[in-house]
């Protein structure tokens, strides 16, 4: 999940709604990793500061969050850019576009990139953990 996402009318996006509904607010030009055992996550330090509240090995997954500096020497991007290529397989909104300087940066990196992980379309996992729930759902 990442960049600027352009807003059509009509429609929703689901990363958009998917952050509002996990985390109370949109983060764009944000990147955010789910694995197993932890939740990483790559944006700038303005947005760090409001996320560090999740931040850290208390709660049931453990977060880090990346800082992605302004500076060309900063290894934040890297890092975070070698964790997403180490699986095998990532899920992804496939049919959302984004734009902006970090989904620059994140592009050129894959195509550098000797071996990717395969993508899997997580749309309908998504729209399905979202969904409105009756009561027979939450038992």
């Amino acid at each position: 999940m990442a960049g600027v996402i352009p807003r059509s009318r009509g429609r929703a996006h689901t990363e958009g709604s998917f952050q509002t509904w996990l985390l109370g607010y949109e983060f764009p030009s944000t990147l955010i990793l789910f694995e197993e055992q932890k939740i990483t996550i790559l944006c700038s330090a303005s947005k760090a500061k409001i996320l560090s509240q999740i931040e850290g090995p208390a709660g049931v997954v453990p977060v880090e969050i990346l800082i992605k500096g302004k500076e060309p020497t900063d290894d934040a991007l890297s890092r975070f850019f070698a964790l997403y290529a180490s699986k095998k397989r990532v899920g992804t909104l496939t049919k959302e576009a984004h734009r902006g300087k970090l989904v620059d940066e994140w592009k050129k990196l894959l195509a550098d990139a000797a071996e990717k992980p395969e993508l899997t379309d997580m749309s309908p996992a998504l729209s399905a953990v979202m969904a409105v729930k009756d009561a027979d759902e939450l038992k």
